[in-house]
């Protein structure tokens, strides 16, 4: 099942019904990035307390101090739970949050990887995303 919810008010619920420790990780790692417009996403079985994955996304971005346009919202993590892993849960979390971004309104989706994490690259790469300008997007249809 797909979990959705405010990256401040999700991380208290989300420690309550699934693994904490892997929630607190992932939380400290967006923690950089995220802030009252972001939004949480977990591929987790509540009845079994496990968390396949987890993704945040800003849906009012800024890029060093410029505000991007209304249609734009940026990935800052999504990221599998190696101790539950299931296969494709990353693929399944990704696509939800793509149809629920186009329901919202975005028509695009930004992230930024180290063009070194190879693995990454080759991932975002097969779920379509381009390379621009420093960044990867893709264009939701």
């Amino acid at each position: 099942m797909i979990y959705e919810g405010n990256f401040d008010e999700s991380f208290e619920e989300l420690c309550c019904i699934c693994d904490p420790t892997f929630i607190r990780r992932s939380y400290e790692e967006a923690s950089l990035m995220g802030n009252e417009t972001s939004k949480v996403f977990v591929n987790a079985d509540e009845k079994k307390s496990a968390v396949y994955a987890i993704a945040v996304v800003d849906y009012d971005p800024v890029i060093t101090t410029v505000p991007l346009p209304a249609d734009v919202a940026r990935l800052d993590l999504i990221c599998a739970n190696h101790q539950n892993k299931v296969s494709g849960a990353v693929k399944k979390l990704f696509s939800h949050v793509v149809s629920r971004l186009k329901k919202d309104g975005k028509r695009f989706l930004l992230l930024k990887v180290s063009p070194s994490n190879k693995r990454a690259v080759d991932f975002y790469k097969h779920l379509g995303f381009k390379r621009y300008k420093g960044y990867y997007i893709k264009e939701l249809r």
